[in-house]
């Protein structure tokens, strides 16, 4: 018995050595393909290819088990082509190509990304609201005019003008176009018939159009106003559309502080609109077009529209920010934000987006809230993170700008 514990012992021993000596070997199993890790882990992209315009970003759809959300890196091969974040979203940034690709350990999934060049933005030049609805009939009616095009509607109360033009009945109730205008501070001046109607208070008809062929008129000494057309009732009690008032006949010497009136009643009984809209009033309304007055508040039609106010702070003064002279500064004018600097946060802590963040229009006034972000940080994930901020103000100018946070 006790021969055979020493031999038992002994083959413990002897199959020991063999384990940890080499003198066993292990086959090791083949290695698992990338492809094959990918599936395990259900790793997958929604497309392989995409076209972008500079200036673009988009996010990549890739799909991972929730368990390896975690470890998905992203990474691009040409940065100065296009970049990616820690959330797939791809930024264009210059033509070519590059490869964006998203990895968990061996496991990967690409795409190719092709950037071409971005396409041109028109410049807006009116705060002016208008209708697509309508269209067709204006459309039929400047084919085929048989009464004056259009009829103004102005609200006193809102200190709106909203273009109308007829049906097929010959009826002035399609609306075109509303224009923000500034009324007078005494609105009986106004006050011309009595009307059926007890909100409608005065009906009037263009007479004529006063202005040089850049559309300036004088009105008294050192004054100057442009696209003035006149209106009355049968000729009598004679009122004006004009521009707001300029200092001399250059388009450089707007009066600042009468534009910024717009909008609200001031005038002695003219009508004052951003250059603009003069111009089209001026161009587009006929000699004995109706306009009448009422005096009836709530919405209209198509709402009033937004002015456009030159801060002190705003580098270019003396313009009309509507105005489409190619030598107008504000041309190149666009929003403008601050306190885009990098965000750093905590793993774990909400990104608080608006801290610091300031909007102002094309004419540098400050938007407070009003506008949009887009984009969102993850608290659980460690990462560069891209979001944007966008605004569109009176103009139609849009604004935009990026923020990289980071969550460490």
């Amino acid at each position: 018995m006790k021969k055979f514990r020493i031999f038992a012992l002994f083959l413990v021993l002897f199959m020991i050595f063999q384990l940890f000596g080499c003198a066993v070997s292990i086959p090791l199993p083949d290695e698992i393909s990338s492809t094959d890790e990918a599936n395990a882990i259900g790793l997958s992209i929604s497309g392989t290819t995409k076209t972008m315009k500079v200036g673009e970003y988009d996010r990549l759809n890739v799909k991972v088990k929730i368990d390896y959300n975690y470890a998905l890196k992203w990474s691009s091969d040409n940065p100065e082509v296009a970049t990616v974040d820690s959330n797939g979203r791809v930024d264009a940034l210059s033509v070519g190509k590059a490869t964006i690709t998203a990895r968990v350990e061996k496991a990967s999934v690409s795409c190719v990304v092709t950037v071409k060049e971005a396409t041109k933005e028109v410049v807006k030049t009116s705060t002016a609201i208008t209708s697509t609805k309508n269209k067709i009939t204006l459309d039929q009616n400047m084919t085929n005019k048989t009464m004056n095009l259009y009829s103004l509607h102005v609200n006193l109360e809102t200190g709106c003008i909203t273009a109308y033009t007829y049906n097929n009945q010959g009826n002035y109730y399609l609306s075109v176009r509303s224009m923000a205008c500034s009324t007078a501070k005494d609105i009986s001046i106004y006050d011309t018939y009595e009307s059926d109607n007890p909100d409608e208070i005065a009906l009037y008809h263009i007479d004529d159009k006063i202005g040089d062929s850049n559309g300036w008129n004088s009105e008294e000494k050192d004054t100057y106003y442009r696209y003035r057309t006149n209106f009355s009732l049968n000729g009598e009690d004679k009122l004006s559309f004009t521009s707001s008032a300029y200092s001399k006949k250059s388009a450089s010497s707007l009066i600042t502080e009468d534009y910024n009136k717009l909008g609200t009643p001031y005038t002695d009984g003219d009508i004052r609109l951003s250059v603009s809209d003069a111009k089209w009033i001026y161009d587009n309304c006929t000699e004995g077009t109706q306009i009448r007055f009422v005096n009836e508040g709530g919405e209209d039609v198509l709402g009033k529209p937004k002015t456009i106010k030159i801060a002190p702070e705003c580098d270019v003064q003396n313009w009309d920010p509507t105005d489409a002279n190619p030598k107008n500064p504000f041309m190149e004018k666009k929003p403008v934000f601050k306190g885009m600097d990098d965000l750093t946060i905590k793993l774990g802590t909400v990104a608080d987006l608006k801290s610091g963040v300031e909007v102002y229009d094309t004419g540098m006034t400050l938007m407070e809230d009003d506008y949009k972000i887009d984009g969102s940080i993850p608290q659980d994930k460690v990462g560069r993170y891209v979001v944007s901020y966008f605004y569109t103000d009176a103009l139609g100018r849009k604004g935009r700008a990026d923020r990289t946070v980071y969550v460490k």
